[in-house]
Formats: C-alpha cells, sequence, structure tokens
C-alpha cells in the first residue's frame, strides 16, 4: 500500500505574492539590479519544490499571524540545520540570498505593524534600510546578494529595533562600566545600543540628528535625562587613528563616542569587513588591495598584530552630548 501523502498545513501567505511586494521594494527604494534579481530567483527555485517551499513559508506565515518566530532557529548560521540552510541545501542553491528572502518577505506585515503602532511610514523605512547594508555584506564577500551575518538585527521585526538616518539603534544592557564628568553607567544598566551600516555611512552632522532622535524615540524608556548611548565595533579600535585621515567615515564614528574598553581579537573575526574575505592564519593567496585602510591593515597583520573592538559611550540630555 502506498505510503499517504501527508497533508501540508494551510497558509495565508504564498511565493508569489511575496516575491511581486519584493520586487515592488526593491524597485521603489533604488536596490541594484542585482540584488532583486538575487531575491527573485530564490523565490521562484522555491516555486518550484512545493514541500520545501512550505517549509520555508511556515515561519513566513507564523509571523503575518502574530505568532513568535525563533529568528536564530530560522536563520542563524550557527545553529545546526536551521531552517533556511536546510532548504537551501535541499534546493541546491546557496542559504546566502535564501535568509535575504526571508527576511525581505515580512517586511509587509512590518509595515502593517508600523501603522498599527502609528508610526511614520520614514520610520519604517529608515529602520528596514538597515537591511540593505546586510546585503550588501553578502554580495562583498561571497559575490551574491544575500545575508550571511548572525541575525542579531531581527530586533528589527518584533520592534525594538528602530532606524533614525542611517543609524539604527536599540535598547539593550550595557557591556561596561564607565564614568563621564560624573556621569555614571553600570554594567547591565539600560542604555541606547548604536548599529552604524557599513556603506553609505553617516556624516558627524547627520550621526547628531540620528542621536537627538533616537533620545526623543526611547526617552520614555528611561528615568534620566541623561541617557547613556554605547556602540561596540571595529571601528572603534583606538589604531585607526595611526592608519587613517581625519575625515575618513570611520573616523567620524570614532569621534563620537568616548572609548572605555579595548579587546583585541585574535581570530580577526572582523576582517572581512575589511578585505572582503574571511581571515586565514598564513593565508597564500594574494589580496588584491589598493585603499589606504587595507594597505595599512595589512602591514598591521603581517607584522604579528590583530583587529580589535572598542567599546564606546557618550551622554545625552536632548540637546548636549556628554563624552
Amino acid at each position: 500500500m502506498a505510503k499517504k501523502k501527508k497533508e501540508l498545513r494551510p497558509l495565508s501567505v504564498d511565493i508569489v505574492t511575496i516575491k511581486n511586494q519584493m520586487m515592488a521594494f526593491c524597485e521603489e527604494h533604488s536596490y541594484p539590479n542585482n540584488a532583486e534579481t538575487s531575491l527573485v530567483l530564490t523565490c521562484e527555485a522555491l516555486r518550484a519544490d512545493e514541500i520545501n517551499c512550505h517549509r520555508f513559508l511556515c515561519p513566513v506565515d507564523d509571523y503575518y499571524n502574530d505568532k513568535s518566530v525563533d529568528f536564530r532557529k530560522t536563520t542563524s548560521r550557527k545553529v545546526y540545520f536551521s531552517m533556511t540552510n536546510s532548504v537551501a541545501k535541499k534546493l541546491e542553491i546557496s542559504n546566502i540570498p535564501l535568509i535575504g528572502t526571508f527576511y525581505y518577505s515580512l517586511l509587509p506585515k512590518l509595515k502593517e505593524k508600523y501603522q498599527k503602532a502609528g508610526y511614520s511610514d520614514e520610520l519604517f523605512y529608515d529602520t528596514v534600510d538597515y537591511l540593505r547594508s546586510k546585503m550588501y555584506n553578502g554580495y562583498r564577500v561571497f559575490g551574491t546578494w544575500g545575508i550571511f551575518e548572525e541575525p542579531d538585527f531581527s530586533k528589527i521585526f518584533t520592534m525594538e529595533q528602530f532606524g533614525f538616518g542611517r543609524i539604527s539603534f536599540s535598547v539593550e544592557k550595557s557591556p561596561v562600566a564607565a564614568e563621564i564628568d560624573g556621569h555614571k553607567i553600570a554594567r547591565g544598566q539600560k542604555v541606547i545600543f548604536c548599529h552604524f551600516p557599513t556603506i553609505d555611512m553617516p556624516t558627524p552632522e547627520e550621526c547628531k540628528d540620528s542621536f537627538l532622535r533616537a533620545y526623543q524615540f526611547f526617552r520614555k524608556d528611561f528615568d534620566t535625562d541623561n541617557i547613556c548611548f554605547v556602540c561596540t565595533s571595529w571601528m572603534l579600535y583606538p589604531i585607526h587613528k595611526d592608519f587613517i585621515e581625519e575625515t575618513h567615515p570611520v573616523r567620524t564614528i570614532m569621534d563620537c563616542f568616548r572609548l572605555v574598553h579595548q579587546k583585541e581579537m585574535r581570530g580577526n573575526p572582523d576582517y572581512w569587513y575589511i578585505f572582503k574575505r574571511f581571515y586565514k592564519k598564513n593565508d597564500k593567496e594574494d589580496l588584491f588591495i589598493d585603499a589606504p585602510l587595507e594597505i595599512k591593515y595589512n602591514e598591521y597583520i603581517k607584522s604579528g598584530h590583530s583587529m580589535g573592538r572598542g567599546t564606546g559611550i557618550f551622554f545625552c540630555n536632548g540637546k548636549d552630548f556628554i563624552l
């Protein structure tokens, strides 16, 4: 007797509608043609496989029906056989554009959530533009438009992370204890965390404007007028001051914060930000580099040093910045 085919759970979403919505979004916001094509071709690959398309759409359907979604188990590259990794293997495609497709498929529902909360379209588009930076990183490192980074930005979809201008912000617990001019922050205390894009980095004026807008938005979450802003990033590692000119975008970010902690990262996990590929000890492949930061970093690492990360803070009272 033939085995009875398992019935698939009914879904309120379909891959054709999702594809059309993504195409419209990419065209409206002037995404590179290759980025749009990557998402479209991924949708077509899903459409050709009913079972795996259904598996992909189940957490999308959950999100559209206001059910919780475990983004780490859905899209993380570090979780063994996460949904997107498993489906990509079955479809024999890269999971990088598949992860990108998953997050972009949620945008119409997220926009609806913004509208219900009374948030502006400007806030929505500023917030989700952070995904464009993640998509571009996939292209820089792997040559394909999609997302490969860990899903820390999934707080965008739970409406805990918001963008103001080019910078993204979320309320987090401080990873450090520090003091500036009598203003103190304790480890574990609530702070506004700053997430910077890797493309179209903000000018000093844009940084200030974003910080002030974030202050006003999150002010209700704090019981003090002097709110601490925190950033932990490879960009804040102080060696850059020996590498690059004061007008470099990285220096712009550094100048926004008071450095309070630094750590050398022996495995160079942020190597790809500079060289567009992951670090390998004793790598024999030639690096095709010409930018001053690349040249300086190459010399620095070959001389036995490692990249690092810095944690910086400043306090803001809605008008003034204390750093």
